[in-house]
């Protein structure tokens, strides 16, 4: 290979850094205000949204990159005026299950009862065939039930779909006019063509719910909900079933333990891990504070509660708290925000080696004012976790993130995900490729929608301009086992599909040849530190040095040389020369 040509890469900057955000890319022009919401798996990513008023339901489909996404597919009849409650996206294999409700059988007489009815459509992502809409199960007259919440998972099971929806259900009897409140599950093994016999986990009473949650890992369903209980105080309450939604495994809901005037909270399920970071406020005090209570037995039993604090701060109150397992392991990570008796407020991460039993001391990861933290873990085999938070007053701030690649042990330095202010986000991981992505929209008018996110495995490029003699490419957070990284180059960013359904990034071309050939010589190449880290060190560019003009792309590969297979990719780099 001609290795001036090679070194035209590294012609734009005199240093690219690595462990960078990638440039978002613009989704919507002009939005109500909210970012689409998203869910990733394998090689599909789906972004979906509503219209202005709610009336509307939408998605685009991407790879599992997430780099650029498609046209938008109506999912409801366009134009009606419906109003969405809720919504909800699966991807299973090469399917995207789409859950949402609407109020099309509202009926005003009935007011104050405002109808709610769940539906369902499926979408082919290889033949772009989406299927009809589907109603799911209710107990009475669609214009005499309601939701106050609802939620949806989906798993395969046995070579099958299943499906799983927890609803906080409200009907009316028309007799009477009164109105009952109860939890139902309602559960489908053949991906929503029927549905077996409802569940309710509660009996129909006046008591008031709050937020419901449904998780699913093979044929193990856990439902956990909010239940004011007393003096409009709530506590978290759970139930489990160990055959799909067919029976329940408890006679009665099982109080979560340190729950009682919970104020939101966020579980995590992972085989028989079962982790719960719980928002609470003391009303007779207004006094906030969070505990964090997690299962080694799905749920039968509780680990002595824990909190998000920290000896580098004197908590006076907690106020948000996220949680994440990294699958396959008893490691867990636990953030969440907590202020001092000066008022300050900080992001606090905490790390249990042993499914919550114990924790090591929290990591303060930034100070000022912070809020909407959050906190994802890679798939099975992978040590990634990544934090999110936004920074600022109020609703609106910069979104920032921290990336550990120790289940949560360190973080890394801080990097903004927007390059704007921002109001509101959403998350989603994608395993195939290792990577975040994150859509938010801009606090100012016309409020645009943008979907931006990074890898963790990254490039970093050290040369100069036209004329360099000497270049050095650095490499870091490469996981996966992996024991070697090349670095290859190409002048088209067209795409090449690898085994295993990931696209490398870069097209085909003679460079691109010509590089991996150098990669394999072990010229553009360097051996990793078991954190993913490495060098190639400096290497020489021949007279004249890199030429001007030129538009190249680089990515970073990890290598496994025990299966001599292709680990992790980075993000493709742009050059321009």
């Amino acid at each position: 290979m001609r290795l001036a040509l090679a070194a035209a890469l590294f012609a734009l900057h005199p240093v690219i850094a690595f462990a960078d955000a990638r440039d978002p890319v613009l989704f919507q022009a002009s939005s109500n205000g909210g970012p689409p919401q998203l869910t990733s798996a394998g090689d599909v990513s789906v972004a979906f949204f509503s219209g202005p008023l709610s009336e509307d339901l939408s998605l685009r489909l991407s790879d599992g990159r997430g780099l650029s996404f498609g046209p938008t597919i109506s999912i409801d009849a366009p134009g009606t005026s419906d109003f969405i409650s809720s919504r909800a996206a699966a991807v299973v294999g090469t399917e995207v299950h789409v859950f949402w409700s609407d109020d099309r059988h509202y009926q005003v007489p009935l007011w104050p009862m405002v109808a709610s009815t769940p539906f369902l459509r499926v979408l082919d992502t290889t033949t772009g065939v989406l299927g009809p809409e589907l109603a799911l199960p209710i107990s009475t007259l669609p214009e005499h039930t309601s939701a106050l919440d609802r939620d949806f998972a989906a798993t395969l099971h046995a070579g099958a779909v299943h499906l799983h929806a927890a609803t906080f259900e409200r009907r009316l009897d028309p007799t009477t006019g009164s109105i009952d409140n109860v939890i139902v599950l309602d559960s489908s093994h053949d991906g929503g063509a029927t549905w077996l016999p409802r569940l309710e986990l509660t009996p129909p009473g006046s008591v008031s719910f709050g937020s419901v949650r449904v998780l699913t890992q093979g044929p193990n369903v856990h439902v956990l909900y909010e239940d004011e209980v007393s003096f409009g105080k709530s506590e978290l309450f759970h139930q489990r079933s160990s055959d799909g939604g067919l029976t329940l495994d408890f006679p009665a809901p099982l109080a979560i333990p340190e729950s009682y005037e919970v104020n939101g909270f966020d579980v995590e399920l992972d085989g028989a891990h079962l982790a719960l970071a719980i928002e609470r406020f003391a009303s007779d005090f207004g006094y906030s504070y969070t505990s964090l209570v997690t299962s080694p037995d799905r749920g039968t039993s509780f680990h002595p509660p824990s909190t998000i604090s920290s000896p580098a701060v004197f908590v006076d109150q907690g106020f948000e708290a996220r949680i994440a397992i990294s699958p396959g392991t008893s490691e867990l990570v636990a953030i969440g925000t907590v202020s001092d008796l000066l008022f300050q407020t900080h992001v606090v991460a905490m790390h249990s080696p042993d499914g919550g039993l114990s924790w090591s001391p929290g990591v303060v990861l930034d100070t000022g004012p912070l809020s909407r933290v959050d906190v994802t873990a890679a798939g099975p085999g992978r040590d990634r976790v990544v934090a999110t938070w936004q920074a600022g007053v109020g609703t609106t701030g910069q979104l920032e993130a921290q990336v550990s690649l120790d289940r949560g042990k360190v973080f890394g330095p801080t990097l903004p995900l927007a390059p704007n202010l921002v109001a509101g986000r959403f998350l989603a991981w994608n395993d195939l490729y290792q990577n975040l992505l994150v859509s938010f929209a801009d606090w100012s008018s016309p409020k645009a929608t943008w979907i931006g996110g990074l890898r963790p495995q990254a490039i970093g490029v050290s040369g100069v301009a036209g004329g360099s003699t000497a270049l050095t490419v650095d490499f870091e957070g490469f996981d996966g086992g992996a024991d070697l990284a090349w670095v290859l180059f190409s002048d088209s960013d067209a795409g090449l599909a690898l085994p295993g359904d990931r696209d490398l990034g870069l097209g085909v071309s003679a460079l691109l040849v010509d590089s991996l050939g150098l990669a394999a010589s072990g010229l553009f190449a360097a051996p990793l530190t078991p954190l993913g880290g490495g060098s190639t060190g400096s290497l020489p560019v021949p007279a004249p040095g890199i030429p001007p003009g030129l538009t190249l792309f680089a990515v970073g590969v990890g290598i496994d040389l025990q299966s001599a297979t292709v680990v992790d990719i980075s993000d493709a780099v742009r050059l321009d020369t």
